[in-house]
């Protein structure tokens, strides 16, 4: 019983920062790895990129995005090369370039059409939307979001 509690005591010590590195250590093996399929290692990448570094440091987010585009683009797969996309224009969005994020959601939102997947173009255009709301666009901002619910329809 003294053990359960030393080891639990011990955790309680163990800042969170610590255990989700080694998680974003796991995912960087993950991507690096040449031997996975190819589609795990771009998820692994997506994953990095999101949950790692996107909402707490905009520009590393920014850079892995980068590297999961190029690798995208390079294997042929528009549904992460729209990803890529989407996830750089979110780092700009936090960053406060809306005319950045509005070109790269705009591109996401080209090869979502290009590409036939509904549920990308839904979202690219909701984001696209919320640009132009942020803007102060309000005119566009509401044709876009017409827009969005009808091919939601």
């Amino acid at each position: 019983m003294r053990s359960i509690l030393a080891f639990a005591s011990i955790l309680l010590l163990v800042p969170e920062w610590a255990l989700a590195q080694t998680n974003l250590d796991s995912l960087r093996n993950v991507w690096h790895d040449a031997v996975r399929p190819d589609t795990v290692r771009l998820k692994a990448l997506s994953t990095l990129t999101w949950e790692g570094y996107l909402f707490s440091q905009p520009d590393s987010g920014f850079h892995y995005a980068e590297l999961l585009y190029a690798e995208a683009k390079a294997l042929k797969r528009p549904s992460y090369m729209a990803r890529a996309r989407n996830l750089q224009g979110i780092s700009w969005y936090l960053r406060g370039d809306l005319a950045r994020a509005l070109d790269l959601y705009q591109e996401c939102l080209r090869i979502h059409e290009e590409h036939g997947d509904q549920g990308g173009v839904i979202d690219a255009l909701n984001n696209i939307a919320m640009i132009h709301l942020n803007q102060g666009d309000l005119a566009r901002a509401m044709e876009d979001y017409t827009r969005c619910l009808k091919a939601d329809e």
